[in-house]
């Protein structure tokens, strides 16, 4: 479940040139230096080949590494002066072009499509748990190795995070990789839910309990057997945090308006952009509850703090639209702090696709408002 090494092969007389590359290309990658034709005899294994267009018989090089049974794919180096030769590369099997000195958005963008294309059913494909929680970061590595170890249990999962990260989608993981994936996963927002309608839609009700009300059941009889994701936990009102945290203890609550207890078993999973610690100081949460559903905590970083993940999250949700970005339009995705995170990462690149003029966005097309 999670992506292919991505085996770097950089061909150039250029020690400087080879350092500035080694050091922008993702920090998962094996990276190794020839500088000639006789040097890369034996190198087998790399699906990626940067050829410098400078060295010397630089076209018999390629058309070497084109007849490889490995097939890499080669990225032709040369300054934008020249011309000829790139052009020239492109025309024998090269599959890009990198400008001559590297710049670092370019070169993680072509990484990254070249990760996905060696790798599409694992990284952009549907048959992957994770897909839809994209990220070959550190950060989200380490996120995604605690959900898949916190799936197994039975205790309840604390999400936190920045809104945007995607703490619904990693609910949803959580649940597919548990035991229990072949029972219901409910899902109710607790900002969402009007005050008044909060007990009956987590609870229940019984016909007669107000006015108008009839038999119905709530989010904890409808999850029996599976999870029961509650998003925006911090904003669940105090009078309802008593009656949560005794479902969560015993397994038994009482719907809106019966005096007969109903069992359940389900697992819990809370969401919350809100720093829970700093509200059961403050009085607002209940510090029982906290430490209930604070067992197995995952935090879920904002996108700022892992933008080496921007180029792979933006192939993947521009792959459907079919649409690239050159090489300015990375450079911008790079720089920017993505207050909204991932939606708005999203959001962006949906609005930059439709007034893009052909398949290429380029730099002034994004508008991060």
């Amino acid at each position: 479940m999670q992506l292919k090494m991505l085996k770097l092969l950089i061909i150039t007389d250029n020690t400087l040139t080879s350092s500035l590359i080694d050091a922008m290309v993702p920090p998962s990658s094996c990276t190794e230096v020839c500088r000639s034709i006789e040097d890369c005899r034996g190198h087998e294994s790399f699906n990626t080949v940067i050829l410098d267009l400078g060295i010397r018989d630089w076209q018999k090089v390629l058309k070497e590494i084109r007849r490889k049974a490995f097939s890499p794919a080669i990225l032709a180096l040369a300054p934008r002066s020249e011309v000829n030769s790139i052009v020239q590369a492109l025309k024998l099997g090269a599959y890009d072009w990198l400008p001559d000195p590297p710049q670092p958005g370019t070169i993680t963008r072509l990484c990254t499509e070249l990760l996905c294309r060696n790798t599409e059913p694992l990284c952009c494909g549907e048959n992957s748990v994770f897909d839809g929680f994209l990220g070959e970061s550190t950060a989200i590595r380490q996120v995604k190795q605690l959900m898949e170890k916190f799936a197994a249990s039975n205790q309840p999962v604390l999400l936190s995070g920045e809104s945007g990260t995607g703490k619904g989608v990693a609910a949803e993981i959580i649940h597919k990789l548990s035991p229990r994936r072949d029972g219901p996963f409910c899902f109710r927002n607790c900002g969402a839910i009007p005050p008044a309608l909060i007990e009956s839609e987590l609870f229940g009700t019984k016909t007669g309990s107000y006015t108008g009300a009839v038999d119905r059941a709530g989010g904890l009889v409808l999850s029996n057997g599976g999870s029961f994701f509650l998003d925006e936990i911090g904003e669940l009102p105090m009078d309802h945090q008593a009656k949560l945290l005794r479902v969560i203890e015993e397994g038994v609550f009482h719907p809106l308006g019966s005096n007969r207890p109903v069992s359940v078993d389900t697992r819990f999973i809370a969401a919350t952009n809100r720093d829970l610690k700093e509200m059961v100081t403050e009085k607002c949460f209940r510090e029982d509850l906290f430490y209930r559903l604070n067992i197995l905590p995952i935090h879920i970083p904002p996108l700022r703090e892992r933008k080496e993940d921007i180029p792979l999250l933006t192939f993947h949700l521009l792959r459907k639209k079919d649409k690239r970005l050159d090489h300015r339009a990375m450079d911008r995705l790079l720089d920017y702090d993505w207050p909204g995170n991932i939606r708005q990462l999203s959001s962006c690149l949906t609005r930059a696709a439709l007034i893009a003029e052909s398949d290429l966005i380029r730099g002034e097309d994004l508008l991060f408002s």
